[in-house]
């Protein structure tokens, strides 16, 4: 399978408000071809996923990569981090000798999933759980993801100082979101990216200047971006299933194919409700209003689906979360980024 990546090296602390997920990234996007190419051209972007027969852009969500020197070659070598797959668990076969249902069966993973830690895998080790082969756990060290709690203050810009509310001061905290390098490599972020991407080179060295995500005033988000560039992963070509590397809304037609293919082994899935908010400046004299958009139910990365019927690599949909005041529609990103897998 050929596609292109995206690197995103860390600047300063490397922080981000949150962890780069596909519709977070999407978002981004968006605000880059509105702010560069204008409200048209955006427009146009968000159509070509309503367009039947279109062919847009596909984004996973973003993952780890790590680099180490290489003594020999004397350039840093890149390591690949992918979500290990939601396999069917090694508790299937204790559960049908206990004469539980196939339906039963699936309700069963499904808790499993939900309260399992699934590890990310190297590309290597990943492309081998894609091809039937038995994953083999981690024993090298890989970046981690932590969170951690920062405090901040607040600042009135009119006296040059912090900022007092009946003699208390504005403290706050946030958890901020890390890539934990380790000794003698460096880490970062990546994401993969399929379809028409004429749009997204611009964007992305517009988002390099401005930031990704929340909090970018307190340096978050800051990256140098690399690429679009080739990339490749080695899937295989007698596939039973499908998985996904980004959050996926499937259509209502998506949604009774797969019921209807769906059996223990090939559907396994975590599910994650997902809301953000509208912020928007009603004049210049009041502050900026906010308000929450609907909540919209996706599968996690990594779950699994069958190969449905009239299976497609442009599957998915972009849920309309709310009406902005100035009155056009808001949509949250929800396609799938689907990879074929053989389920052994």
């Amino acid at each position: 399978m050929t596609c292109k990546v995206v690197y995103l090296e860390p600047i300063g602390s490397g922080g981000v408000k949150s962890e780069l997920r596909s519709d977070a990234l999407w978002g981004a996007i968006c605000w880059a071809i509105r702010l560069l190419e204008g409200e048209g051209a955006l427009q146009q972007f968000i159509q070509s996923y309503l367009n039947e027969g279109s062919n847009p852009c596909l984004i996973s969500s973003a993952y780890p990569y790590s680099e180490e020197w290489d003594k020999d070659t004397q350039s840093w070598t890149k390591t690949h981090f992918f979500p290990m797959p939601l396999l069917p668990t090694e508790a299937s076969n204790r559960f049908k000798a206990e004469g539980m249902s196939a339906e039963a069966i699936k309700i069963k993973h499904r808790e499993l999933n939900q309260d399992e830690t699934h590890e990310q895998l190297r590309q290597v080790r990943f492309e081998n759980v894609l091809k039937g082969r038995k994953a083999r756990p981690e024993v090298d060290a890989i970046p981690k993801v932590i969170q951690r709690p920062m405090t901040h203050n607040t600042i009135d810009r009119r006296f040059a100082g912090t900022r007092s509310i009946d003699d208390q001061g504005q403290l706050f905290h946030t958890d901020d979101t890390y890539l934990q390098n380790l000794q003698g490599e460096r880490s970062g972020w990546f994401f993969l990216i399929q379809g028409d991407i004429h749009l997204i080179s611009a964007a992305l060295r517009f988002l390099e200047h401005f930031g990704i995500g929340g909090d970018r005033s307190t340096g978050k988000g800051r990256f140098i971006i690399h690429g679009p560039n080739n990339f490749t992963l080695q899937t295989p070509s007698d596939a039973n299933a499908q998985m996904t590397l980004s959050l996926y809304r499937p259509s209502p037609e998506e949604i009774q194919a797969i019921q209807q293919s769906a059996t223990e082994k090939n559907f396994n899935y975590q599910l994650e409700e997902r809301r953000g908010r509208t912020i928007w400046r009603k004049n210049k004299e009041q502050g900026p209003s906010k308000r929450q958009d609907e909540a919209a139910l996706y599968f996690k990365e990594g779950s699994i689906f069958p190969l449905f019927e009239n299976s497609r690599p442009f599957c998915g949909q972009n849920p309309c979360v709310g009406q902005h005041p100035a009155g056009f529609d808001i949509y949250r990103y929800g396609h799938a980024f689907m990879l074929p897998i053989k389920i052994n």
